[in-house]
């Protein structure tokens, strides 16, 4: 009997693992989730771009608002004990921004919320959220703060991509 017990909640243990590693990697899926709704080469580039920009936004932010992250992180991965002992900034959160963009982007460029890649972006936007979370990286308000941010930045993403996108055509 202990011995699936013990069995059984290794097993738990592993699966919530590998869901907050979702989310803590969530920054680098959403993108590719987009990326891969809109099976176009030229439209995931001005996506990308626009997550590049939006990351320099994020990080300046983080360097003018200088508000630490809550005490005592836990670090996710092993090699980011070092990067936790300094003081690091944690308002706006990236991750949140990140994701939440993506939402947002995908949604004017498709104009639903209930395509399967946007159910899987808001999946992924939850376990990002909850990582971020649970392991102290940031409070409330910084993921709130990354969330609203990202959406925002969503708009001015979009309207890079017709813009660029008007151009090409006008080329042609």
């Amino acid at each position: 009997m202990n011995f699936r017990f013990g069995f059984l909640k290794h097993i738990i243990w592993l699966f919530s693992k590998f869901l907050l590693s979702i989310g803590y990697f969530g920054q680098v899926i959403s993108p590719i989730v987009v990326c891969s709704v809109l099976q176009n080469l030229f439209l995931s580039l001005t996506f990308v771009v626009s997550v590049l920009i939006s990351a320099v936004i994020g990080f300046r932010l983080k360097k003018l608002i200088a508000q630490p992250r809550p005490r005592n992180s836990l670090p996710f991965l092993a090699d980011e004990r070092d990067s936790l002992q300094r003081v690091t900034f944690g308002m706006p959160s990236g991750h949140a921004m990140i994701v939440t963009l993506s939402i947002g982007y995908l949604y004017l460029m498709k104009g639903s919320f209930n395509s399967t890649g946007m159910i899987i972006l808001y999946l992924v936007a939850g376990l990002t959220f909850v990582e971020r979370y649970l392991y102290l990286s940031h409070s409330i308000s910084q993921l709130f703060a990354g969330g609203l941010l990202g959406l925002l930045l969503s708009y001015p993403a979009y309207r890079f991509t017709k813009y660029v996108q008007e151009k090409k055509e006008k080329k042609k």
